[in-house]
């Protein structure tokens, strides 16, 4: 006999609640299931049936525990973008049968790891609905503990122009890499319903063949135009866009740094630089220098340049082989820059590290 589809949703819920062990998020299991509690004092009863059918899966041959599971992943699914967007009524037939389909094509996402699934849901789920302590504390993370966090957390940045900018903050499922829970910060654009300011100063990209081309006429790649990241204030981070063969160039500028994002293909034009190629002409004996007109603080040290490296070279900078995303990101530590490098391959893994001061 078909379970009842109130029932359905409460047992679903209490399972949420007091059953579901949780490795990352266990401590806002109760916050997430309070939402599904307000979810249904406030959805019709037609919605509530349709949802109930479509978490039911009563054809799966999975046991009780996992069968659990796969209903709580999907309920938050429903639940989230309705709290999101406050929809409480039925579905249309077209939405419906979008809903079920989904529902079909979850059965075998990422296996049968559906605990971490759920994790996954559930910090998904804190995002949309706007938890805002749990994204101020994720935030807070980044902020002091940042290798903790990119060790444990994908980080997405995307933005463009240089200088100091306010960008968001927030969770996502991103369906570029296979469904997984990423952080972003983003320049533009509010997706959810809470996404925390953060002030920033951005590098942006600068194309490596038209920086060539500008000093052409000088000996080597002197006078390379940098941005200065200041420290201190509001401005404790630092962005610049993905790496897909680029280079990143850092010069220590008082308590701040100058630094350079050098792109081999400048605004998609075919340039035929490759990446190691770059990072090569930076490295050589003499191969660049920052141009210190218009700097508050003075050069000092020796400038460095963390970029791609053909695969099995044993020097600093990274392997692009296998690599789907990589980002650098700053956080002004202790009165200086940390700069650290977070890589993510296709498959979802991904592995962080420090990278400047050079350790």
């Amino acid at each position: 006999m078909p379970k009842p589809y109130d029932k359905r949703l409460t047992d679903t819920v209490d399972f949420i609640r007091n059953t579901a062990v949780l490795q990352r998020n266990g401590a806002w299991q109760g916050t997430v299931a309070d939402h599904c509690d307000d979810w249904m004092t406030r959805a019709s009863d037609d919605l509530q049936k349709q949802v109930s059918e479509v978490i039911s899966q009563g054809w799966t041959k999975d046991g009780g525990t996992l069968r659990s599971y796969r209903r709580a992943i999907a309920l938050l699914g429903h639940v989230a973008g309705a709290l999101q967007y406050q929809t409480f009524s039925a579905m249309s037939a077209t939405n419906f049968k979008n809903a079920k389909d989904i529902g079909a094509r979850s059965r075998a996402v990422r296996g049968v790891a559906f605990d971490a699934q759920l994790d996954d849901q559930v910090e998904i789920f804190l995002g949309q609905v706007g938890e805002q302590a749990f994204i101020d504390a994720k935030l807070n993370e980044l902020c002091t503990r940042p290798l903790a966090f990119l060790s444990q957390h994908r980080l997405k940045i995307s933005g463009g122009a240089g200088g100091q900018k306010t960008y968001k903050f927030f969770v996502y499922r991103d369906g570029m890499c296979g469904e997984r829970v990423t952080y972003g910060l983003q320049a533009n654009g509010k997706q959810f319903k809470y996404e925390p300011s953060v002030s920033v100063i951005n590098v942006p990209a600068t194309s490596f063949r038209d920086t060539k081309q500008k000093l052409s006429g000088l000996k080597g790649l002197d006078k390379i135009g940098g941005t200065e990241v200041k420290g201190g204030g509001n401005c404790t981070v630092m962005t610049t866009t993905q790496f897909t063969g680029c280079s990143f160039c850092i010069q220590k500028c008082g308590t701040g740094i100058v630094a350079a994002h050098m792109d081999p293909e400048g605004v998609n034009k075919k340039t035929g630089l490759t990446g190691p190629g770059i990072r090569g002409e930076l490295m050589q004996t003499g191969g660049f220098a920052f141009d210190a007109t218009g700097l508050t603080s003075r050069l000092e040290g020796d400038p460095v340049v963390y970029g791609c490296k053909a695969n099995g070279d044993g020097g600093w900078g990274y392997e692009q082989a296998g690599r789907l995303y990589m980002t650098i990101i700053g956080l002004y530590l202790d009165a200086g820059w940390t700069l650290f490098t977070q890589f993510n391959a296709d498959d979802g893994t991904f592995r962080a590290s420090q990278i400047y001061p050079v350790i």
